[in-house]
């Protein structure tokens, strides 16, 4: 199973822009820009969107860990910070950091501790953080006409 996100970015890092379209099509051409990721100007940036997949992706783990544990949850509600740094010359995602409460009915803090780094560790984003990423650049020499 694949799936896919597309984004088009024209111009240079300051004054270009971008847009980002997702294959489900909850996100559509979606703007982005420098601004929204390096300045304090509200729009779409990849960290907030990197944020969202792994707080998705670690509440639905952490949901079907809980129940193989016996125990099903009330409510999970998960936030990412993603810590966003300029490193010397170069900006760096740091660290996440991953704030979840969680409404687990009969189950022992110790458990729901548990079960939550267990989940943590399984949820495919953040393998995906740990991945081999691969790479194809095609040199085009103008756009290519979608149909």
């Amino acid at each position: 199973m694949n799936r896919r996100a597309c984004v088009v970015w024209s111009g240079d890092l300051q004054h270009g822009a971008g847009q980002v379209t997702t294959e489900s099509g909850v996100l559509r051409d979606v703007p982005y820009r420098f601004a929204a990721r390096f300045a304090d100007e509200l729009g779409m940036n990849p960290e907030e969107l990197l944020g969202a997949a792994f707080a998705s992706c670690f509440s639905m783990a952490f949901s079907d860990n809980l129940k193989r544990n016996g125990f099903i949850p009330k409510r999970l509600q998960t936030v990412a910070t993603v810590s966003f740094e300029k490193e010397r010359a170069d900006w760096s995602i740091v660290r996440i950091h991953l704030d979840c409460d969680a409404i687990v009915p009969f189950a022992i803090e110790a458990d729901v501790q548990r079960i939550a780094l267990e989940s943590k560790e399984v949820c495919p984003v953040s393998r995906a953080l740990k991945t081999v990423v691969t790479l194809k650049v095609t040199h085009l020499q103008e756009p290519r006409v979608s149909a």
